[in-house]
């Protein structure tokens, strides 16, 4: 979703939110195609990956699983979530001074992102 315009995250979230909320699987792949099939003409490789991921939404609903466990699960990629991070804060950095350095620009995002509890500890 990050490549679509910005003007079109909230509409496209509230898309993807329904597909996520409906209690039928036939149903949620229909948004979601559709949803690939409107934006395919402008932005072709945001319609590829909301295709390439259709499988996950349907597969939770079919489960039945309760909505609490539905919505931890719908951020579905959390290494590339985790790595965007460490992109997003790595990404300014000129020049290495040594390799505590790159291990404390990788950590510290992860510890950022991780679970309460959790720590990293160097």
């Amino acid at each position: 979703m990050e490549h679509l315009p910005k003007e079109h995250h909230a509409v496209t979230r509230r898309v993807l939110r329904q597909a996520w909320e409906l209690d039928d699987a036939d149903k949620a792949e229909k948004l979601i195609r559709n949803l690939a099939l409107r934006i395919d003409q402008q932005w072709p490789g945001v319609a590829a990956s909301f295709l390439e991921g259709l499988d996950e939404i349907p597969t939770v609903v079919r489960l039945k699983l309760p909505k609490e466990l539905r919505r931890s699960l719908d951020c579905t990629n959390i290494a590339e979530n985790m790595m965007g991070t460490i992109c997003r804060v790595t990404r300014n950095v000129k020049r290495w001074r040594n390799a505590s350095m790159a291990v404390l620009a990788v950590c510290l995002p992860i510890q950022g992102t991780a679970p309460a509890g959790l720590s990293v500890r160097l």
